[in-house]
């Protein structure tokens, strides 16, 4: 593969720890959008909004974003 098509392909995976699967020092959002914002360097508001459109296609409001890993119920 190039090098580009390579880094599009890597993009596209993801990585998801067993035990402790957020980040507890960030937020929801935060640790939803980690990837993209170390990767594409998107604005705080733009990852934000990002967080809240793939919360609701999960079910989950936007006030989850906000939360810190040990808020949220199992």
């Amino acid at each position: 593969l190039s090098r580009t098509r390579r880094q599009q392909v890597m993009r596209k995976f993801g990585m998801l720890f067993q035990g402790g699967a957020l980040f507890d020092s960030l937020t929801v959002w935060e640790n939803i959008t980690f990837a993209v914002r170390q990767n594409e360097g998107i604005s705080k508001d733009k990852a934000l909004a990002l967080a809240v459109e793939k919360l609701a296609a999960v079910g989950l409001g936007p006030d989850v974003a906000r939360l810190r890993p040990s808020e949220l119920s199992g």
